[in-house]
């Protein structure tokens, strides 16, 4: 199982899919967008309004729109 990265799996396929997706975050703010791009520490996500970075130590929740399925590798 090591070398495994679920969160990177996760993120890219809602980034590459264009899956709309909530993220929730620590102070109570919900921000509803499309992720651009991340790293290793941020998010860049695109809502109708503008585009935000948001540290993932922010982050309590990200919530895809629709399922997200095969993000697990799979020798898993």
């Amino acid at each position: 199982m090591s070398g495994i990265n679920l969160q990177h799996n996760f993120l890219e396929k809602i980034k590459n899919e264009e899956i709309k997706a909530t993220i929730y975050l620590k102070n109570g703010v919900q921000i509803e967008g499309y992720i651009e791009d991340y790293g290793q520490y941020t998010i860049v996500i695109n809502s109708s309004e503008e585009t935000q970075m948001i540290l993932k130590s922010g982050i309590t929740t990200i919530e895809p729109e629709k399922r997200v399925n095969d993000y697990f590798p799979d020798e898993f």
